[in-house]
C-alpha cells in the first residue's frame, strides 16, 4: 500500500489571490515536450519540491490543451492524467477565487506519454495552469506560472490519487520559455539560450522495460542515483560551468556532446540505464549508434526509455534506426514555450 498518495485538491500550496472576472469563455494553448538532458545532483532530489538541477530543451510536439467556461467541471484527458489535471484546476480556480464551472480537452502527441522520457505530466500541468491563467486576462506572470508547478509537482498514481513527484524544474522552465536550460537547485535559472534549429532531434524508442516497481520514481533507483553521484555531481557541476556553458556560446555543439555522452556513464545515468531490463545493454548500444552514425549530441532523456539525438544528418540515424528495428520520431526544437491558438 503507498502511504503518501492522495486526492487531487489536497497538500496544496497557493501563495497567489485574485478576486477578479474571466475575460475569455475560450482558449487553446499549444504547448511542448522537454527533453532532460541530465539532473546535476540526485543527493539534492526530495519528493514535492523542486531540486537537483539539471539542464534539457524543448521539442516541438502537437500537445494541445482547449480550456473553456462551462456549466460544471469536466475534463476529457487520458484517464492516467486525469488526478492531475483535476489538482491544477482546482488550485487555479481557488487562486482566482472562481466557483463555476471549467471544461479542459486534452489532446496530446502520441509520444508524450507517463514515463517515457518527455515530461508529460510537468508539461500538461503547465499547460492546465497558464490556459486557465489566459481565461483570467493572463494576471499571472510566466515565472509566478512556473512556481505554481513547483511548488505543488506531483504524479498520477493508477488514474485515482497523486504522488509528490521528483522536479528539477527543466519541464516548468521550458514549458513557458522553450529553449535550452540549465538549473541549479530549488529550480534557479543560472543558463539560457536557444537551440540550433538547423538541427533535427530524432527520437528513438527502442521498447526496453524497467526492472523497478510501477511508481513515478523507484526509491532503489534514487538511491543507486544518491550514492553514485556522491563524488561524480562535483565534477559534473565544473564540466557544465566551465566546458558546456562556453561551448554553447561559441555554438560548439560537438563539445556540448562529447561532455553529454559522457554523462551517460557515470552517476545519475548509470543508474538509470542499468535499471532497465538488460542492464542498459541495448540503450548503450544504441547511444553508441547514434555517435556513430551522425548525432551531434545523443543520450537518455530523464529515466528513459526514450533516446534523444541532435543531428544534421537524420537520414544515417533514421537508417541505423530500421537497421535495428526502433522506432523513431523526427522533431524540430521549440524555443519559444506555449502559445497560444484560439
Amino acid at each position: 500500500m503507498i502511504e503518501n498518495k492522495y486526492q487531487p485538491g489536497e497538500h496544496c500550496v497557493i501563495k497567489f489571490n485574485f478576486v477578479t472576472k474571466p475575460v475569455k469563455s475560450l482558449i487553446k494553448i499549444k504547448f511542448p515536450s522537454r527533453i532532460h538532458m541530465t539532473p546535476i545532483d540526485c543527493n539534492r532530489f526530495d519528493f514535492g519540491k523542486p531540486g537537483g538541477g539539471g539542464y534539457g530543451f524543448g521539442i516541438d510536439a502537437d500537445n494541445y490543451v482547449t480550456t473553456s467556461l462551462s456549466k460544471n467541471d469536466h475534463v476529457e484527458v487520458d484517464s492516467n492524467q486525469l488526478p492531475v489535471v483535476k489538482h491544477f484546476m482546482f488550485i487555479m480556480k481557488n487562486i482566482f477565487n472562481y466557483n463555476e464551472g471549467i471544461k479542459l480537452q486534452v489532446s496530446l502527441d502520441k509520444n508524450t506519454k507517463q514515463h517515457f522520457g518527455l515530461g508529460s505530466t510537468a508539461m500538461l500541468s503547465c499547460a492546465v495552469i497558464w490556459s486557465i491563467n489566459g481565461l483570467f486576462g493572463w494576471s499571472l506572470s510566466k515565472e509566478e506560472c512556473r512556481s505554481i508547478l513547483t511548488d505543488n509537482f506531483c504524479e498520477g498514481y493508477q488514474g485515482t490519487h497523486l504522488l509528490k513527484g521528483l522536479d528539477t524544474g527543466v519541464g516548468p522552465y521550458i514549458a513557458f520559455n522553450g529553449g535550452f536550460v540549465i538549473l541549479s537547485d530549488n529550480a534557479e535559472v543560472i543558463f539560457n539560450d536557444k537551440m540550433p534549429e538547423e538541427y533535427d532531434v530524432v527520437l528513438i524508442d527502442n521498447n526496453c522495460k524497467r526492472v523497478d516497481t510501477d511508481l513515478p520514481e523507484s526509491i532503489d533507483m534514487l538511491n543507486r542515483s544518491r550514492d553514485l553521484d556522491s563524488y561524480y555531481r562535483y565534477y559534473k557541476s565544473y564540466i557544465i560551468l566551465m566546458d558546456i556553458i562556453p561551448a554553447i556560446r561559441a555554438r560548439d555543439w560537438k563539445t556540448f556532446g562529447k561532455h553529454n555522452l559522457e554523462f551517460q556513464y557515470a552517476g545519475t545515468h548509470l543508474s538509470m540505464i542499468q535499471g532497465y531490463d538488460d542492464g542498459g545493454i541495448k540503450i548503450y548500444s544504441d547511444i553508441n549508434a547514434c555517435m556513430e552514425n551522425g548525432a551531434i549530441i545523443t543520450g537518455l532523456s530523464s529515466v528513459g526509455p526514450a533516446i534523444f539525438t541532435i543531428t544534421d544528418q537524420s537520414n544515417r540515424i533514421v537508417k541505423m534506426c530500421k537497421e535495428k528495428s526502433n522506432l523513431y520520431y523526427k522533431y524540430k526544437f521549440n524555443n519559444c514555450g506555449m502559445v497560444e491558438c484560439i
